[in-house]
């Protein structure tokens, strides 16, 4: 969700209080990862209100990585393909392709990208993802009880995939609730 220009507090939280509920109404059809055993620091990330897909958002320092600072990842859960998506992450990292020519040939060159298969484990029980890696980000999909689920992380400080484990989202109002405070510094009112 993208707001543009400046909405007065009492006015954009409102608005925001609106779109939280269209969350809440559509959360459950469509199930939410998060990192096992790293608590806190996850935020709701986007939601499509068809409930088609969402996210969790992690902005955070990693400790296991000596870099430290902005690093970010995401979980992302779709009812389409994972590999669909994976492609339209890859396709659209470096912005939106400026011409139907330039598009396509970004799909080549994601088709031609190696990718290495590996084990991450959800819920307890081990999933085989595809992984594409770059200098400085990675990116994983695969499939898991009917819907596709991707990360994304970008940035020095991000942790390895392999290290990591999800978990399905039981409640989403912490999710939520970290992202109003996020929200809240982002427009200066913290």
């Amino acid at each position: 969700m993208e707001f543009t220009g400046f909405l007065p507090p009492d006015e954009f939280w409102a608005t925001y209080e609106n779109h939280e509920q269209q969350i809440r109404g559509s959360f459950g059809g469509l199930p939410l990862f998060r990192l096992a055993n790293r608590p806190g620091a996850a935020m709701m990330g986007f939601w499509q209100f068809d409930g088609s897909e969402g996210s969790v958002a992690y902005e955070a320092v990693f400790p296991e990585n000596s870099e430290g600072s902005g690093s970010q990842l995401e979980v992302i859960t779709t009812t389409r393909n994972p590999l669909e998506l994976a492609e339209l992450r890859w396709i659209t990292a470096s912005g939106a392709p400026r011409s139907r020519e330039e598009l396509l040939e970004r799909q080549d060159a994601f088709a031609s990208q190696p990718y290495t298969a590996i084990s991450v484990a959800i819920d307890g029980l081990a999933r085989t993802f595809r992984l594409w890696r770059s200098a400085d980000s990675w990116l994983a999909a695969a499939d898991h009880g009917g819907f596709g689920i991707a990360m994304v992380a970008q940035g020095p400080g991000r942790p390895t995939p392999e290290s990591l484990a999800l978990e399905t989202v039981a409640d989403i109002e912490p999710l939520l609730a970290a992202r109003r405070a996020w929200l809240r510094k982002a427009r200066g009112e913290d």
